[in-house]
This record gives structure tokens, sequence and C-alpha cells, in this order.
């Protein structure tokens, strides 16, 4: 009887403690939650082929020569309207985009100098690489080229000035596939003049601040 007692109180202290391990049970943590990081501005896509047109106020100067280095006269001012076109492509590449751009604008650059005939750019033609930095529907760019713009004194023929052109402009994307722009560009021109032979056009050119119209294709 008294092992049959015994072996009772066994058995209950056993069970006593099986069932106080299973009401603690395995202590389990709440998962950390990292905080959302803040969602970026998408920047907007700059690539492709894109036209349009532009209209911009000229202000600029003709020098002349009479030898190469050898100041005769000049420094005289010409200005004028130019509305015009351009087309491109750009490649993107993140927030770089980079790309070339041909644009032509009409209208004349003129001037009358004290004492001589009418002078006047009679358009031009522009070659440009252009790169820069896209933020947001943002495009801020430089842009280096070559520029091509037929001279004149009045009642002579027309030749060709040639020269370096470079500037900076800003795009900003207004819908999908449109874009308004402002750029400004410095095109330095010289050549020598078929009708004074003795005479060379240099240290001359002109600045042209555009608004711009466009359209990405």
């Amino acid at each position: 009887m008294k092992i049959s007692i015994f072996g009772a109180l066994i058995v209950a202290a056993l069970s006593t403690s099986a069932t106080a391990g299973s009401v603690a049970g395995p202590v389990v943590e709440a998962p950390v939650v990292a905080p959302a990081m803040a969602a970026s501005t998408p920047t907007a896509d700059w690539g492709g082929f894109y036209g349009g047109l532009s209209y911009g106020q000229a202000t600029g100067e003709t020098n002349y020569y009479s030898a190469p280095g050898v100041f005769d006269n000049g420094d005289y001012v010409v200005e004028g309207n130019l509305p015009g076109l351009f087309a491109g492509y750009n490649v993107q590449r993140g927030n770089l985009v980079y790309g070339g751009e041909l644009s032509a604008v009409f209208g004349e650059v003129r001037g009358t100098p004290d004492g001589f005939e009418e002078q006047q750019y009679e358009g031009v033609i522009d070659l440009k690489a252009r790169g820069g930095y896209a933020f947001g529907s943002a495009l801020v760019y430089g842009s280096l080229g070559y520029s091509v713009s037929p001279f004149a004194e009045d009642g002579e023929p027309l030749q060709a000035m040639t020269g370096l052109g470079y500037g900076v402009g800003v795009d900003y994307q207004i819908a999908e596939r449109y874009v308004i722009g402002a750029e400004f560009y410095r095109r330095e021109l010289n050549g020598t003049l078929d009708y004074a032979p003795t005479y060379e056009l240099d240290d001359s050119g002109f600045d042209t601040f555009s608004v711009r119209l466009g359209m990405q294709f």
C-alpha cells in the first residue's frame, strides 16, 4: 500500500510540472519593421528624338582687321530678332543626358556704323553637342558647337562667316511629350571678305537669348 501511494505522488508531481511548462510556452519576439524610405521624385525621360521652334533676341558686334592682328576699325554693334527651328537626339543614363542638336535661325542681326554701309548676319546654322543633368522634370545643360552665318555689308554678296559656339540652357517637361526651355548661346564668327580682300572679320559674333518650345518623339 505504501509503495502504491508513493508512486501516485510521483505521477502527480510529474503531471504538475508538465502542465506548468506548457502554460509558459516559448517567447515570440515581434518583428522589427524598418521605417519606409521616402519616395524620391522620379526623373523625366529625356531619351530619343526631339524638335521644335525657338525665338531669340540677338546682340553682337563686328570688328575689321586690315591684316592678321592689326586692328583697323570695328566694334560695331549689331542686333536683331531670330525665329528658328531645332531638332536633336538625346541619350539618357540615369540623371546624365547627352546628345546632339542641329538648329537654324532666320532673320537679320544688323547695324549701321557711322560712315559705313549697313552690315548684317543673315541668320545662322548651329551644330551642337549637348550634355546635362536631369532632376525631376527639369534638364540643365551646356552646349558646344560650330556655327555658320552668311554675312555682308549692304549691297555686297553674302559669304559665310564661321566659328565656335557655346552656351547654357534649361528645358522643362510641361507634359509627357512637350517641353519649354530657355537658352543663352554665344557665336564667335570670323572670315575673310571676298569683296574687300585686304580686310578680315575677326573678334566678331553675337549672343542670342532664346525661348524654346519642343516636342519629344
